[in-house]
């Protein structure tokens, strides 16, 4: 093979050392890309899962004050939006459940703890809030949100799919790029 390689003319070999080049670089980058994705994605989950959380707060505390369990439960149910929200549970001041939702049969969310302040609790791939519920400063209870965390092997094909038709094109522009530079 390396006799073969270095029989070849000149161009070849700035041409195959473009590509290289090119390919690496881009290689380079898909990991960069891959880093940051790992190192963010739970912060960014603590932060969508926070702002469904005041969403879901504001919309079910008028429920939780009027002790309308069906209201509760249907404001509840629209975080059927969000796939990644497994299950939400509405809980009274006293702790026991007023209102619930869950995905794939799963049960409600425990209370596991009655915090004064916005907690959040990550396992595995399960992040976990309690947030309480006031009215006017009033206590009416505690918001509990199951979040699932997409494991990195679910997002790698579309990393490989992105990867392979930037690495296509790139390595494209570079062939065009050497064919130019080098007819002139």
């Amino acid at each position: 093979m390396s006799g073969r390689f270095r029989d070849r003319p000149i161009r070849d070999k700035v041409n195959l050392l473009i590509v290289a080049a090119s390919g690496v670089a881009l290689l380079l980058a898909a990991l960069g890309v891959l880093a940051y994705d790992l190192t963010t994605l739970r912060p960014r989950a603590v932060r969508d899962l926070a702002t469904q959380a005041d969403l879901i707060r504001i919309t079910t505390t008028p429920a939780l004050a009027f002790q309308d369990p069906q209201a509760a439960s249907e404001n509840l149910a629209t975080l059927r939006a969000k796939r990644e929200i497994a299950a939400a549970a509405l809980y009274g001041v006293d702790g026991r459940l007023f209102a619930s939702y869950t995905k794939e049969g799963q049960g409600p969310p425990a209370l596991a703890a009655r915090p004064e302040a916005r907690e959040h609790t990550l396992e595995d791939e399960r992040l976990s809030l309690i947030e309480p519920v006031k009215d006017e400063g009033q206590m009416l209870g505690w918001l509990v949100l199951d979040y699932r965390l997409s494991p990195l092997w679910t997002r790698l094909p579309q990393y490989g799919i992105i990867t392979g038709v930037v690495l296509l094109a790139l390595l494209t522009v570079a062939l065009l790029l050497s064919r130019l530079l080098q007819s002139s």
